[in-house]
C-alpha cells in the first residue's frame, strides 16, 4: 500500500493521519471543483480528492479521505470547506475568521464540524470564500459568515456566526466571491450581495450591494444557477444558458464583443463559435469557474467559453479568449457532469471515469503532472479505487 499523501484542502489538516481503506474499484458519481483542487463522490459514498491550495501539500492523484466520507456533495476553496454527508448533515472545517464554519464562534477547526441547525435535511451546500449557504430538502435556504455588504442576504450587514434563514421555496443556490443567486420553485432568479456589475439585471446604484434577495429582471423559468465573482449564468428548459454581468477582457458571457456591451445587465443566451449569431442549445448541465464556464450537451459533448489562457476551455489551445462558446476536443466518451474551477474543469464520463483540462500547476488535473493541458486528460481515479496501484 502506498503512503497516503496529506490532506490538501487545508494546511492545518496536513498533520492529520489518514489511512487508505481497501476499497473495490468504484465509479465517480458527483464532482466538485475548488480553486486548485477537486473532489469526487464515488458510488461507494467515499470521497476521493486531489490538487492543492496555497501553501499546502499536494495530492497529485486522487486519494480517498475517510474523514470526508460518506459524502453526497462538497463546497470548498483553499482556506475552508464544507460537505454534506449521506444523512443530510453538513460538516465544515478550516478558517473561521468571519464565522464561515457556522458554529457560533470564530474558532477554526481542523476537523469537520456541524454548523448550528445543519445536522439533517441539507441537500446542497455552497461557499463564497468568507461564508456559506445550505439548501434544505424543504426548500428553505440558510446562509452565514461575512455580511458587511449584504452577502448573507438576511436584510442586514451584521456578520452571522451561525446560519440564518434567507428565503424559502428554493430549488438551487450558487454563491461565490461577494454575491449569491438562488432559483425558486417558479423559476425566478434572485440575487443579493455585491452589485458591481448589475447582478439583479439593472445598472448598479449606490450603495452597490443588496442585503436581501432581489428579483433578476429579464429571466424566468430557470432550472439551475451558477455564479462567479462578477457574473452569473442560468440554465433554462429550452437548453440555453443565459448569462449577465461583467463581460470585459475574458468575454465571460459568451457574447461577441462587437455586438454586446462590456457589462450586460440583462441575461442573454450564450452564442456558439461556428456561427456567433446562433445561440448555444441542447445544454443539460453547466457550471461557472472564475473567468470561464463550461456546459454539457444532450449528446455528452461539452462547450466552454471565457478565459482560456491555461487550457481551461479544452479547445486545444493554451492561449485562447474566444468571444463565444467553443467545443471541447479530444473526448472519447460522453460526459455526464462537470465542475469548473478557478483555472480548470473536470468532468465525469458515462463509464464513471474523470476527465480534466486546464491548469495543472497544483496537481488539480489528477494525472500526476503539473503541466497545463488544453485537451482532456484522465484523472488517475484508480489510484484511489485500488490501493497500491500507483507508485
Amino acid at each position: 500500500m502506498r503512503t497516503p499523501l496529506p490532506l490538501f484542502l487545508f494546511t492545518a489538516l496536513n498533520a492529520l493521519p489518514l489511512m487508505l481503506p481497501s476499497v473495490a474499484q468504484a465509479d465517480a458519481i458527483e464532482i466538485f471543483n475548488g480553486i486548485n483542487n477537486n473532489c469526487v463522490v464515488l458510488d461507494t459514498d467515499e470521497a476521493a480528492c486531489w490538487g492543492n491550495g496555497p501553501g499546502q501539500s499536494s495530492a497529485y492523484v486522487p486519494t480517498i479521505y475517510p474523514t470526508l466520507s460518506p459524502a453526497e456533495s462538497f463546497a470548498f476553496d483553499s482556506n475552508y470547506g464544507c460537505y454534506v454527508d449521506t444523512n443530510g448533515a453538513v460538516g465544515c472545517w478550516g478558517s473561521n475568521y468571519t464565522g464561515q464554519l457556522g458554529t457560533g464562534t470564530t474558532q477554526a477547526s481542523i476537523l469537520p464540524t456541524t454548523p448550528i441547525g445543519m445536522d439533517s435535511g441539507v441537500i446542497k451546500v455552497a461557499w463564497r470564500g468568507s461564508g456559506a449557504c445550505a439548501l434544505k430538502v424543504n426548500g428553505d435556504l440558510y446562509c452565514w459568515g461575512a455580511n458587511n455588504r449584504g452577502q448573507v442576504g438576511d436584510g442586514t450587514t451584521t456578520t452571522r456566526l451561525s446560519p440564518v434563514w434567507v428565503m424559502s421555496n428554493v430549488i438551487d443556490i450558487s454563491t461565490k466571491g461577494g454575491f449569491s443567486c438562488a432559483i425558486n420553485t417558479t423559476g425566478n432568479v434572485y440575487c443579493w450581495g455585491v452589485n458591481h456589475y448589475g447582478i439583479d439585471g439593472t445598472a448598479p446604484t449606490s450603495p452597490n450591494y443588496f442585503t436581501s434577495p432581489q428579483l433578476v429582471t429579464g429571466i424566468s423559468g430557470a432550472t439551475s444557477i451558477s455564479v462567479s465573482n462578477d457574473f452569473a449564468c442560468a440554465l433554462k428548459p429550452d437548453g440555453k444558458v443565459y448569462c449577465w454581468g461583467n463581460n470585459t477582457t475574458y468575454y465571460h458571457l459568451g457574447h461577441p464583443i462587437d455586438n454586446d456591451p462590456l457589462t450586460r445587465y440583462l441575461p442573454a443566451p450564450v452564442h456558439i463559435a461556428n456561427d456567433p449569431a446562433v445561440d448555444l442549445t441542447g445544454v443539460v448541465q453547466m457550471d461557472t469557474g472564475i473567468h470561464h464556464s463550461c456546459a454539457i450537451l444532450t449528446d455528452g459533448s461539452a462547450q466552454c467559453w471565457g478565459k482560456g489562457t491555461q487550457g481551461q476551455l479544452g479547445d486545444g489551445y493554451l492561449v485562447s479568449n474566444p468571444q463565444h462558446a467553443v467545443s471541447v476536443v479530444g473526448l472519447n466518451e460522453a460526459l455526464t457532469q462537470l465542475s469548473a474551477g478557478d483555472t480548470g474543469t473536470c468532468a465525469i464520463t458515462e463509464s464513471g471515469g474523470v476527465k480534466c483540462w486546464g491548469a495543472g500547476s497544483g496537481g488539480q488535473l489528477g494525472n500526476d503532472s503539473l503541466d497545463d493541458q488544453a485537451t482532456p486528460v484522465d484523472a488517475m481515479l484508480y489510484c484511489a479505487e485500488i490501493p497500491g496501484s500507483c507508485p
